[in-house]
């Protein structure tokens, strides 16, 4: 298991997006054409005035094109309507190498509850 820490910003997503992706949210629903989920990731930012975040990782495994890591995005964040939060989401990433980059078409996150 590692953790990986990083502060919540639209642009550590959409910096891996390629030309596929598709993406799970926490409310059940799903995006697959990329300006919508551009649009998606930077609405959702907006929400948040700071916050940190950190990843619990349970596995991953890397090929020569491809791969994946499974795990928890702990995080604290102040949201613009609701004050400062706290959350754990089930989190699961497929990456694939185009060209020389690795892009992320697919994330799959959800609330843990317990």
């Amino acid at each position: 298991m590692s953790t990986q820490s990083s502060t919540l910003s639209s642009a550590a997503f959409t910096q891996f997006m390629g030309p596929e992706h598709s993406f799970f949210g926490l409310q059940g629903d799903y995006i697959q054409e990329p300006n919508h989920m551009r649009a998606r990731y930077e609405r959702d930012a907006a929400m948040f005035r700071s916050g940190k975040t950190h990843f619990q990782i349970l596995h991953l495994e890397v090929s020569d094109n491809l791969a994946y890591w499974v795990g928890f995005q702990h995080g604290t964040a102040t949201v613009s309507d609701r004050g400062e939060i706290t959350f754990k989401l089930r989190v699961m990433e497929l990456f694939r190498k185009e060209g020389n980059e690795w892009k992320l078409p697919h994330r799959q996150a959800d609330t843990l509850t317990v």
